[in-house]
């Protein structure tokens, strides 16, 4: 878990580095680190299986907005981007942190994200097998929805574990 957290911080940081810049950084950039990841056959399972999800989840918000949308700005792509990255980071924080108070307190984190990302969805995309293959995945770390609204999910799960961590 701690190369995990090591891992999740330095992607933060090159996405938070990032944000400084102009045109498609945040959604390149993440793109760029979670690739590399992939493309490294020392990186341990773990990390491999987040950046898996972070490239499916980014490719597939790109390939849908330019299939649904008009026009696709560099600044709607960095901010799910950037959501999609903070949304990630949380989950996993905020998972450590349950972990320390209770099995309940840990499974009720889980639900808050999975939950904020099937409930937040950005295109409306009826095809559940492909938005949802992560969810119903056994022994997936990153069990969310590719169709989200990264931003409104991570509002919602943040604002829910707020919650659920005064109850514990």
């Amino acid at each position: 878990m701690l190369e995990m957290r090591k891992t999740l911080t330095v992607v933060l940081l090159a996405v938070a580095a990032a944000t400084q810049s102009y045109g498609q950084e945040v959604y390149n950039r993440l793109y760029e680190s979670a690739s590399q990841v992939l493309n490294d056959p020392e990186s341990p399972k773990s990390k491999t299986d987040v950046n898996h999800f972070y490239v499916t989840a980014l490719n597939y918000l790109k390939g849908t907005a330019s299939a649904r949308m008009e026009t696709v700005t560099t600044t709607f792509l960095d901010t799910q981007a950037y959501y999609l990255s903070e949304f990630v980071g949380s989950f996993f924080r905020n998972l450590s942190r349950a972990h320390q108070v209770s099995a309940e307190c840990q499974h009720g984190v889980l639900m808050a994200y999975v939950d904020a990302s099937v409930n937040n969805p950005l295109f409306g995309d009826t095809d559940t097998g492909k938005v949802q293959a992560f969810v119903g995945e056994a022994g997936c770390l990153t069990p969310f929805s590719l169709d989200t609204d990264w931003e409104k999910a991570y509002t919602q799960a943040s604002q829910e574990v707020e919650e659920l961590m005064k109850k514990h």
